[in-house]
């Protein structure tokens, strides 16, 4: 009598019950390695599942909260699929090897734009002056709870920026930005809120008075929108900090402000700047949707993708300095240092785009550390 057990046959003579020990103990063995690649296989299939759905299912993400939050770790799922990749490759599964590849190949094409864009300038090792002034903004999530005001207010001096949105902004903060004086901007929208609900736009170029409705106090989340009158020219900046999506109305909430904030870039005649804590990736369907309804762009394309948010073993770019047509990213940068926020400052040097294309004044090497800020924007 033959036992076959996908591998050698085990043998016995006469009775079962005269197998040997040692040949029981390799059927054992063989038994509970059969099983082992079979739970191996069964698992990588449902992480290959797990990771495609993170990277194509991105259009359910409009309707589905939980599958629009899958999209947001777009990295982490290309990472996983990578690992998986090397098993795959050394148990010669080709069909899931050859399923692995293109869905990576799908989930790093629309990423490349992020680190090489010809929508930004040609870098130049030395030239004139811009023939527009170039504007450095600044975009923090300062976290209300953050004790460390001070040193966010001296740190912010330093930086000498043109404008700066704050989020989370509440009354300590407010005590703090009037306690660090800051005669360099002038010109302030502040609306302070209890949590983390809070805005500030600082501004060292006259503004004029925002939009009622975005500060209106029974505005659960504020958001601002007003025009600035630049040395470029003038241009209308919106700064926003949706709620969190984690689900349910706070989904929606979120969502509805994002196409709000699309409805006004679209409706303007003049350069759009957008910026704010979004609460969104790159990677989100609501993300391509605010850039195609608004008419703008990431002024990171061609920068990478560094990220502005960590929360335990979670760092994601949320954080943005949305553009429209009208603007050139000269240089942009996320600030490494701890500032005490669980958000980095999201540090940009954007410049009205004149009839010819505008040069940077940057060399290569600074324009692509996405890791850390460069010394072109480390003060001015």
């Amino acid at each position: 009598m033959h036992r076959r057990l996908n591998g050698p046959s085990i043998m016995p003579t006469g009775n079962a019950t005269n197998i040997s020990k040692e040949n029981v103990k390799t059927y054992d063995f063989m038994k509970a390695s059969i099983f082992v690649r079979k739970t191996a296989t069964v698992t990588s299939i449902a992480l290959l599942v797990l990771g495609g759905a993170g990277i194509v299912s991105g259009p359910a993400g409009l309707w589905l909260s939980p599958v629009e939050r899958l999209t947001h770790f777009r990295f982490y799922w290309l990472g996983l699929l990578a690992a998986l990749m090397v098993w795959w490759l050394a148990r010669r599964a080709w069909r899931l090897l050859t399923a692995g590849m293109l869905l990576i190949i799908g989930g790093a094409l629309p990423l490349l734009d992020y680190y090489h864009s010809p929508l930004n300038p040609e870098p130049v090792r030395a030239g004139p002056a811009p023939a527009v002034p170039a504007l450095k903004v600044i975009s923090f999530n300062v976290l209300s709870k953050n004790t460390r005001r001070g040193e966010v207010m001296e740190w912010l001096k330093a930086e000498r920026a043109d404008l700066i949105l704050l989020t989370e902004f509440n009354w300590h903060w407010e005590r703090a930005l009037a306690k660090a004086g800051g005669s360099q901007w002038p010109h302030r929208i502040v609306c302070p809120r209890n949590g983390a609900a809070g805005i500030c736009l600082l501004s060292r170029y006259p503004m004029e008075s925002p939009d009622p409705e975005g500060i209106a106090e029974n505005e659960p989340h504020p958001w601002i929108s007003t025009l600035i009158h630049g040395p470029g020219g003038d241009f209308r900046v919106i700064g926003m900090h949706p709620r969190t999506p984690r689900g349910g109305f706070r989904f929606v909430q979120r969502n509805r402000q994002l196409d709000h904030a699309a409805s006004m870039a679209s409706a303007s005649p003049l350069p759009v700047l957008l910026m704010g804590d979004l609460n969104c990736t790159p990677f989100s369907p609501w993300f391509s949707r605010l850039l195609k309804r608004g008419g703008l762009r990431d002024s990171g394309e061609g920068f990478g993708l560094p990220p502005t948010w960590r929360s335990g073993v979670w760092f994601l770019p949320i954080d943005h300095l949305l553009i429209s047509k009208h603007w050139r990213t000269l240089d942009r940068c996320v600030h490494t240092g701890d500032l005490g926020s669980d958000h980095r400052p999201l540090i940009g040097l954007l410049a009205l785009s004149p009839k010819q294309p505008l040069k940077s004044l940057f060399p290569l090497a600074s324009r692509h550390r996405s890791d850390s800020c460069p010394e072109s924007l480390s003060g001015r």
